[in-house]
């Protein structure tokens, strides 16, 4: 009998696919097994290893919402101190800024970094697009109309749109 060795793609255990009952995805080319469908295993299971255990970050607490508020209401604060600090002559309005956008910072800190993170991966899938884009354009095709070998989306020689 054959031995097909996948691995879960709930808990990442190896197992066989023929001998024990699993669950298969054919768009996403997954398994799913006996484990994990809560259901009993086959008595001819040949489970090879269990996965060793990743320790997961611990769960954070949520932030309250009285100190959200304290920290816009005082960054705000500060930074107006700064602006009526600024005729004084010393530099005290430096410190009530840095203060004062330091407090926002650390409030509005896990939706900036959502923001940058969230433009970083649309530029990386802009880039993959312009590079599958030129290595597309840069492949030779044959047109259909006229025969004539050429590069791009449009044949050289007759106009016509090449054929996919």
């Amino acid at each position: 009998m054959a031995v097909n060795l996948v691995s879960c793609s709930r808990c990442g255990r190896v197992f066989d696919s023929v001998a024990e009952h699993c669950l298969h995805d054919r768009n996403t080319n997954t398994y799913v097994c006996a484990d994990c469908l809560g259901q009993p295993a086959g008595s001819g299971s040949r489970s090879v290893f269990t996965p060793p255990h990743v320790p997961q970050a611990p769960a954070r607490k949520p932030r309250s919402k009285a100190g959200s508020y304290l920290r816009i209401i005082f960054g705000i604060l500060f930074i107006c101190t700064g602006f009526s600090c600024i005729d004084d002559g010393d530099d005290t309005w430096i410190t009530c800024f840095v203060l004062g956008i330091g407090l926002l910072v650390w409030q509005f800190w896990p939706q900036i970094r959502y923001l940058l993170r969230k433009k970083h991966k649309e530029v990386q899938v802009q880039r993959e697009a312009e590079a599958h884009a030129a290595q597309e354009a840069a492949r030779q095709k044959i047109c259909s109309h006229c025969g004539a070998v050429g590069v791009g989306t449009v044949c050289e020689y007759c106009g016509m749109p090449f054929d996919e």
